[in-house]
């Protein structure tokens, strides 16, 4: 006689309880009963919905959730650890409510209104190792998660856990910063101290050009100083290297500026001036002057413009 087929199904299964939930309530048992209420209220049971998570069960401090996705249990034990993170900033150590969660993938039984498996059992122990608020997955939940999260993974290796029969390979979640591993290839800050290093670097190129602009005015101011004080000698060195690299329109600025200094000059009066000079080439000198617009002779340009008296 053929035995009757129970449900089955591929799911991601979360584990968590209260770290020291025994001792914080000798403490304080009203406020630590009125703190964990806040959170689930205000912290854990939105997530649960927004990230499409099922509660199968619950207990004191503990609570067993089902999820569509790995993905969608990583992100909401992510939101939920960083999200206590900082409810605790201002809570003094010994009186903090801290979460263990341990994540597992696996194929669960369904009976009325529990779940039962191997799935179940490995996220439960995963949760017993974990540290207060940290977070353990699984191999299994590893494989489905890499690249698709921007967080990093610290491999533990293999741990022998109650009632398993085989050693679980264990991997912690890295909240609060990137974990170099050789099985995780995506190693990338938490968003907000990416933002912070964006705004930091950003601020140093703002006043790294705020520097240069300041020191660029003096600068600016000089040369434009020393462009008006040159000679008019060096205004014609100036035309004939400007030729003789191909520029033409430099030469003519330069050639404009000679003529305000000496409204008179005429090439080859200049070059017959520096007839005597030793390396001077005559030729040379003679055609970068007048390419660059300057009058060969004043007697044959008024003739050309027939403007002489």
């Amino acid at each position: 006689m053929d035995e009757a087929r129970v449900a089955r199904r591929l799911a991601a299964i979360m584990a968590g309880d209260v770290a020291g939930y025994s001792r914080l309530m000798c403490v304080d048992e009203e406020g630590t009963h009125r703190q964990l209420k806040a959170h689930r209220k205000e912290l854990v049971d939105p997530k649960i919905t927004e990230h499409r998570g099922h509660i199968v069960k619950t207990t004191g401090d503990g609570m067993l959730v089902e999820f569509v996705s790995a993905v969608d249990a990583v992100r909401f034990a992510i939101d939920i650890q960083r999200g206590m993170a900082e409810r605790n900033a201002n809570v003094a150590p010994e009186r903090r409510i801290e979460f263990r969660i341990g994540i597992n993938v696996g194929d669960i039984i369904s009976d009325e209104n529990d779940i039962y498996g191997d799935g179940v059992n490995v996220a439960a122990r995963l949760q017993q190792l974990a540290e207060p608020g940290a977070i353990f997955v699984s191999e299994d939940v590893h494989h489905y998660v890499e690249g698709k999260l921007t967080i990093g993974f610290k491999d533990l290796g293999p741990q022998r856990v109650k009632n398993i029969d085989r050693p679980v390979r264990v991997f912690k979640v890295m909240l609060f910063e990137a974990v170099g591993s050789n099985h995780q290839r995506a190693h990338l800050r938490p968003l907000r101290a990416n933002r912070s290093w964006a705004l930091a670097s950003l601020a140093l190129l703002m006043l790294s050009i705020g520097l240069i602009l300041w020191a660029w005015g003096p600068l600016d101011w000089y040369y434009r100083q020393r462009a008006n004080q040159l000679t008019l000698e060096e205004r014609l060195s100036l035309i004939v290297s400007h030729i003789a690299a191909g520029r033409e329109s430099d030469a003519r600025i330069q050639a404009k500026e000679v003529l305000k200094i000496d409204p008179r000059f005429s090439v080859s009066d200049y070059v017959a001036k520096t007839k005597k000079l030793q390396n001077v080439d005559e030729d040379k000198m003679t055609t970068a002057l007048v390419a660059a617009g300057l009058p060969l002779n004043l007697r044959w340009e008024c003739l050309v413009r027939n403007e002489c008296p």
